[in-house]
């Protein structure tokens, strides 16, 4: 099972969803992408940002577009700044997933 919170942005009143993953894999993809179909999500752009060990995946969806980052660090975010619906949505159907299990965040460590 994928652990992942909704929280705000470090001193920002935006939202992003965070995964909590011991090791990025396949599997993870997998079960990611297969809880999104029902949005019919497409991967546009493919952004790698080598300075920030980050690469970013510019999505668009029947709920809007979003990103999501993926970093060396085996750290996933789910972002949406010009989408804040759609980060709701995205956690609200990843809850029905059984894969996926939603925990609460402190959101005073953010401010």
């Amino acid at each position: 099972m994928y652990k992942y919170t909704i929280r705000p942005c470090f001193k920002s009143t935006e939202y992003l969803i965070e995964f909590f993953i011991d090791q990025i894999d396949d599997e993870f993809f997998k079960q990611l992408f297969q809880a999104l179909e029902v949005i019919d999500i497409q991967v546009g752009d493919i952004q790698d940002l080598w300075i920030n060990n980050e690469v970013l995946l510019n999505c668009n969806s029947n709920i809007g577009q979003f990103m999501i980052s993926i970093d060396s660090w085996d750290m996933v975010f789910i972002m949406a700044s010009d989408n804040q619906a759609a980060v709701q949505q995205l956690s609200e159907l990843l809850n029905t997933q059984e894969s996926f299990m939603e925990i609460e965040a402190d959101h005073s460590r953010y401010q």
